[in-house]
C-alpha cells in the first residue's frame, strides 16, 4: 500500500504557497472566512462563538477581526482533499475535458 503522507504533505506545501502568495501568513476577516468556506461573516462570527470553526484562531490587541496562521488553513485545507476525494477527481476531469476543448 502506498504511503498517502508524501501526498498529503506536497498538498499542505501547495495550499500554503497558493495562500501565502495571496494573503501572507497570516489570513484574517472577509478573506478568512471566504477562504473557510463560511457564506457571511455573520456565520463565521456564529461558529467563532459556538467554537466549530476547522482552525484555531486568534484576535490580535486592537483589532474585532478573528485571524489563522496561512499554514493551518492549509493543513485544513489539505485535509478536505483526503476526506473527499470525488472532489478532487472531478477537478481533474474538469482539467482534462477543458484542455480538449482549447485544442484545435
Amino acid at each position: 500500500m502506498k504511503s498517502q503522507i508524501p501526498d498529503i504533505c506536497d498538498k499542505v506545501a501547495a495550499y500554503e504557497i497558493g495562500l501565502l502568495k495571496l494573503y501572507g501568513a497570516v489570513i484574517g476577516g472577509r478573506d478568512l472566512h471566504h477562504v473557510l468556506g463560511y457564506s457571511s461573516g455573520d456565520a463565521f462570527r456564529q461558529a467563532a462563538c459556538r467554537k466549530t470553526l476547522p482552525v484555531q484562531t486568534f484576535k490580535r490587541d486592537g483589532f474585532r477581526l478573528r485571524f489563522a496562521r496561512t499554514h493551518d488553513v492549509a493543513k485544513w485545507l489539505a485535509s478536505l482533499d483526503r476526506a473527499y476525494p470525488e472532489v478532487d477527481k472531478f477537478q481533474n476531469e474538469s482539467k482534462s475535458d477543458n484542455s480538449k476543448e482549447e485544442s484545435p
